[in-house]
Order: structure tokens, then C-alpha cells, then sequence
């Protein structure tokens, strides 16, 4: 399968037919036959393994008529038979410059994928962490409001009623601007508490609170 593939391709520049001890049977190219140099991946493929390497411009390549500035790729493909037994090796040479490209190529495609990877969970994070920003920022307002209001009316509690009131006053104080203060009391809330409840004392504090924010001027309360 795997030369039927080279050879579909037609990169092929050079081929033999060794032993496993890496005596060269068969060669499509005059005075190569004899024993050959067994390098680490003929080895390999001697062993049952096949393997390649890059072979660099020089002796080899004049051998098989290479005339490239390229490196040869060179592959031991090993012959097995049924008993597992590895009864050949053929070795095929081939212009590892187109093989190169497209492996620059590869890596260029996935690098491109690896930015734009990169890129969309960027800009993910910054979504996600501006939501869960945001949402903290609610949070503590929220958090901050209710240490300020009344939890059942939901009207400023006395601490922030002190607090507002100074500001007001040392506004009116500077601007030399009269301000008004009113306090309003309800007549026997206690005794109301005692005989209906604090059921019918919440509701009054809600009647008397929806009241005040009917006629008070819009955040004061």
C-alpha cells in the first residue's frame, strides 16, 4: 500500500531490493548491486519496522542522478511473510523538498488555527470575565443598598438617615439654603403590635411607608 501510493504520486527517484543483511538484489540504477551501507532505519526496517530518513545532498544523491538542492528522503519499506519473518527490505529514495513544503505548509495551517484559537478564547475570556464583572458590581450595590435600607419596607435605615441628613446639612450649610426636617411618628404602634400582631404591625409600616414615597420628593427616602 504504501508503494502503490509513491508510486501514484510519482515521486519516486530511486529504488532497491535488499536482503535484510543489506545486500542490494535488485536496483533500477547501474552498480548498485553488492552489500550495502545498513544505516540506523535499513536496520529498523530489517527488524520488521519501517522507517526513513532525511539523507543530506552529496554522494547518494549523485548516485540516483539527484541534481536537487533538496534533501533525499530515504525509506526502508520491509517484506514480511506470512510467518513474520522479514525476508527483503525495499528502499525507496525521494525528493524530500515537495514532502518539506507540505509540512511547512501543515505547520503554517496550524499555527493560523492555533492563533485564531487563541483569538476567540481571548476574546471569550474578556466576555465571561466583563459578565461576572458586572454581575459582582451588582452584587456588591446590592449588598451595599441592603446594609443601608430597611429589610421590610425597604426605606433608608437610621444609620443612612444620619448619614444623609449630615450631607444635606452641611450642603444647606455651605449654599446658605434654608432645609426642612420632618418626623413623623405613628400613635400607638406599640399597642397595635401587642393586640393584632406584628403581622398587622408590618402592614402598617408598609401602608405608612408606600405613603411617604407617594409624597416625598423622588430619593429621599
Amino acid at each position: 500500500r504504501q508503494l502503490a501510493a509513491l508510486v501514484e504520486r510519482g515521486e519516486i527517484l530511486h529504488m532497491e531490493l535488499r536482503l535484510p543483511d543489506g545486500t542490494v538484489l535488485l536496483s533500477d540504477k547501474d552498480g548498485s548491486r553488492g552489500r550495502a551501507q545498513v544505516t540506523t532505519a535499513f536496520a529498523s526496517a530489517a527488524s520488521g519496522s519501517p522507517a526513513a530518513e532525511l539523507v543530506a545532498t552529496g554522494a547518494d544523491a549523485e548516485a540516483v542522478g539527484y541534481a536537487s538542492r533538496s534533501p533525499l528522503l530515504r525509506e526502508y519499506l520491509p517484506i514480511i511473510s506470512d510467518d513474520g519473518e522479514v525476508v527483503a527490505v525495499v528502499g525507496v529514495w525521494r525528493d524530500a523538498g515537495p514532502i518539506l513544503a507540505r509540512l511547512d505548509a501543515t505547520r503554517g495551517d496550524i499555527l493560523s488555527a492555533t492563533g485564531v484559537g487563541a483569538l476567540v478564547l481571548a476574546v471569550v475570556l474578556f466576555i465571561v470575565f466583563r459578565a461576572a464583572q458586572r454581575r459582582l458590581a451588582r452584587q456588591s450595590g446590592a449588598l451595599l443598598e441592603g446594609t443601608r435600607r430597611d429589610p421590610l419596607t425597604g426605606l433608608l435605615n437610621h444609620g443612612a438617615v444620619v448619614a444623609g441628613l449630615a450631607e444635606r446639612l452641611e450642603v444647606a450649610r455651605g449654599a446658605g439654603a434654608p432645609m426642612g426636617i420632618a418626623i413623623v411618628d405613628v400613635d400607638n404602634f406599640r399597642l397595635l403590635n401587642d393586640t393584632h400582631g406584628h403581622a398587622a404591625g408590618d402592614s402598617v409600616l408598609l401602608r405608612v411607608s408606600h405613603t411617604l414615597g407617594e409624597l416625598a420628593p423622588g430619593g429621599t427616602l
